[in-house]
C-alpha cells in the first residue's frame, strides 16, 4: 500500500474513532449533463470535529462518475471515468461569517475509452481540494469550491453566490434561495466552462439544501467545439 494512503486511511480511522457526541456529519452528492458532450456526478460524506473555537478536523471520502468525448485520428472517443477520493483536512474559522477548508489525500481512478487503444488507463495519484464560504448576510452566501487531481491533471471549481428570497412552510422552516453559479472543469482531454442561474430550497432548522442549476456550457476537446444547455442538481444534508 502507498504511504499516503496509509496516512489517509489512518486519518479516518481516528476520526471514526473519535467520541460520536463530537463529531458532525455531511452527507452530499449531485450530477449535471449537456446530454451530449459530457456529464458528471458524485456521492459522498464527511465527518467534522471542532477542536476549537476557530479550527475544526475534516475527512471526506468521495465516489464521482465522469463522461466527456474527443477526437482522434477522425474518430470520436468516448470516456468513462469512476473515481474514489478520500481526504482528510481542516477548518479555519477566519471571522465568525468566513471559513476556509484545506484537504489532501488521494484518488483511485480508472478511466475507458470507447475507439480507442489501450481501452484503460489508470489515473490513481494524489487529490487536494479548497473550499472558501463567505455568509454575507443571514440570507445570503458566497462559496467558492477548487479539486485538483493528479492522476489525470484534472481540474474541478465552482463560484456561487445564493440569496434568501421567500421563506413558506407552517413555521416558515423552509427558504426559496435564487442565485447564479460559475463552473470550470477539464483535464489533458478536455475543458468545460457553465454557468447560470440557481434555485436553492433549504431547509432551515438542518441547514439541508437542494439545488437546481440551468444554463450554457462551453465545451472544446480535440476536434470538437460546442456550445450546449446544461441541467445540475445537488444536494447537502448535514447532520
Amino acid at each position: 500500500m502507498r504511504p499516503w494512503w496509509c496516512a489517509v486511511i489512518l486519518g479516518a480511522v481516528c476520526f471514526a474513532a473519535s467520541p460520536a457526541a463530537a463529531l458532525d456529519w455531511e452527507t452530499l452528492a449531485g450530477a449535471s449533463t449537456t446530454f451530449g458532450n459530457s456529464g458528471y456526478a458524485y456521492a459522498g460524506v464527511g465527518i467534522i470535529e471542532p477542536v476549537s473555537d476557530r479550527i475544526a478536523l475534516r475527512a471526506r471520502i468521495m465516489f464521482s462518475y465522469l463522461t466527456y468525448e474527443f477526437q482522434q485520428a477522425g474518430t470520436t472517443v468516448d470516456a468513462e471515468a469512476w473515481a474514489v477520493t478520500p481526504l482528510v483536512g481542516f477548518r479555519y474559522q477566519l471571522r465568525p461569517d468566513m471559513s476556509v477548508s484545506l484537504f489532501g489525500g488521494g484518488q483511485i481512478k480508472r478511466t475507458d475509452f470507447d475507439n480507442q487503444e489501450p481501452s484503460t488507463r489508470n489515473d490513481d495519484g494524489g487529490a487536494a481540494q479548497f473550499e472558501y464560504h463567505y455568509q454575507v448576510s443571514p440570507q445570503a452566501d458566497v462559496l467558492v469550491l477548487y479539486q485538483y487531481a493528479s492522476g489525470d491533471e484534472s481540474n474541478w471549481g465552482r463560484v456561487a453566490f445564493k440569496r434568501e428570497v421567500l421563506a413558506f412552510g407552517s413555521q416558515e422552516e423552509f427558504a426559496l434561495g435564487l442565485g447564479v453559479e460559475g463552473i470550470g472543469m477539464g483535464n489533458d482531454a478536455f475543458m468545460a466552462f457553465q454557468g447560470g442561474p440557481l434555485l436553492e430550497i433549504r431547509h432551515r432548522p438542518t441547514n439541508g439544501s437542494f439545488l437546481i442549476g440551468v444554463g450554457p456550457q462551453y465545451y472544446t476537446a480535440e476536434g470538437i467545439q460546442d456550445v450546449r444547455p446544461y441541467l445540475s442538481l445537488s444536494i447537502y444534508f448535514p447532520f
